[in-house]
């Protein structure tokens, strides 16, 4: 069997050696070590302190001044006005049932706006409820009977001035002050600021009793509060570094954990017993927060924004650091250059302007890079009379920059570091933007290395 034979041409050496030129490439590019980008974004970041602080109100306690049943005039969470019918006590039960009959009697409908309010209630239950809280049943279920209190408000009146008004066993408690109500007692019932200790920030310990109209109370119960105004007072426990992060300050900005609502605060830091705890003063959302005694918050420490890159980025080289009052203008330029004089091997002397790029600049110094000025450069000062000749070296911070297609060094000014991050200022000269792409890991290349 004959062998065809290859008619060899200069088209097919052409291909040929294109075809081997390729696959060289393609063989030496598997082989070469990945080189990964970053794009660089804007952030933001807020350093804060988390606590689980102690509300403190200036309230006005209201106390059974009979064993009984009680039933409410008002809804919880409602403005009351002073010396107004706040709640009846009587002692067998005759206004609950009084009103249990009046409403079968009058079968009254219930509203669309109380429908809303009842399926609001019962939906901001069903989306918070878990089962390590199963004690929210029981707020439920109080927060539901005062709704029907309120939807049956109209009745009470009726239906007290038909009940003997026996003062043995029926009596109507007025309001001590002006403000928003809350039904319940706890721990912390007639507690000033002072009062709080350490311990009483261990929530396990803590002991709450909340009441709703039919609730059975005993002579000298606390069954009622007021919060009388808008200002009140958050007691938080420190650490020692917390302690001397805030001893100095006066005011800090705070953020309520649960529903991201911002406020300003008065501080005062304090040590008590080999204790610290730090004193907040606010003039505001104390309605909004009337029946939490805990109060989840962050104290915000600093905040600011820069450009945020990847520790792995960050690289390190050596520049020479000239005293800024070298720095001069010439060559018919405004650019900022430097008088230098050099010397040449015939020991020829000669003295020239050089615009070398400046990398960093502070108010007494400006960073050079080695690879542009020669060591033993002597700069000139602007009278002539002083001289100072570079030889030491100091390190700077940066990343490579792989816009232009090669590792591009970019002198950074670090902000903080968080985890596997750091932050940049956004506006340091020569520096890098938002949207410039960098080196994912700096030592996967070197300076002025092509990207392929």
């Amino acid at each position: 069997m004959k062998t065809k034979k290859i008619h060899w041409n200069i088209g097919l050496i052409v291909f040929v050696a294109l075809f081997a030129y390729m696959l060289v490439h393609v063989f030496i590019y598997l082989g070469k070590d990945k080189i990964s980008v970053y794009k660089v974004t804007q952030d933001s970041v807020v350093k804060a302190y988390s606590f689980s602080g102690i509300a403190i109100r200036d309230e006005s306690l209201m106390k059974a001044d009979q064993s009984g049943y009680i039933t409410y005039y008002v809804n919880d969470g409602k403005r009351v006005i002073k010396n107004s019918v706040f709640f009846v006590i009587d002692a067998n039960g005759e206004v609950q049932k009084e009103l249990s009959n009046q409403s079968k009697k009058t079968r009254k409908s219930i509203s669309s706006s109380d429908q809303d309010s009842i399926t609001s209630l019962i939906s901001d239950y069903e989306a918070m409820k878990s089962d390590d809280s199963f004690s929210s049943v029981y707020d439920l279920k109080n927060d539901l009977n005062n709704i029907l209190l309120a939807i049956n408000s109209t009745s009470i009146d009726k239906i007290i001035s038909n009940i003997n008004r026996d003062k043995t066993s029926f009596s109507s408690v007025k309001s001590n002050a002006s403000g928003v109500c809350s039904f319940y007692s706890d721990n912390f019932d007639d507690k000033t600021m002072d009062d709080i200790k350490k311990s009483d920030f261990n929530q396990e310990k803590y002991r709450v009793e909340k009441y709703n109209s039919s609730s059975k109370v005993s002579k000298g119960d606390v069954v009622a509060r007021i919060a009388k105004n808008e200002t009140w007072n958050i007691v938080v426990s420190l650490n020692k570094k917390q302690y001397e992060a805030l001893k100095e300050k006066t005011s800090v900005s705070i953020l309520f954990s649960d529903d991201g609502i911002k406020s300003t605060a008065k501080i005062k830091a304090l040590e008590k017993d080999k204790d610290y705890f730090a004193y907040l003063t606010l003039n505001d959302y104390c309605v909004r927060y009337y029946d939490q005694r805990y109060i989840n918050l962050d104290i915000i420490m600093d905040s600011f924004s820069g450009y945020k890159i990847p520790n792995s980025s960050i690289v390190k080289k050596s520049f020479y650091r000239v005293p800024a009052k070298y720095i001069s203008k010439g060559n018919n330029s405004n650019k900022n250059g430097f008088t230098v004089r050099s010397s040449s091997k015939s020991g020829e002397t000669k003295v020239e302007q050089k615009n070398y790029t400046i990398y960093k600049e502070t108010k007494n110094y400006c960073y050079l890079d080695p690879n542009d000025v020669e060591e033993g450069t002597t700069f000139i000062g602007l009278n002539g009379e002083e001289n100072y000749t570079v030889s030491d070296t100091v390190t700077l911070k940066g990343v490579y920059c792989t816009n232009q297609g090669y590792a591009d060094f970019r002198v950074i000014d670090i902000i903080s570091k968080e985890g596997n991050y750091t932050m940049i200022n956004k506006d340091t000269k020569n520096g890098i933007d938002a949207y410039d792409f960098i080196v994912l890991d700096s030592n996967t290349m070197e300076e002025n290395q092509i990207i392929y």
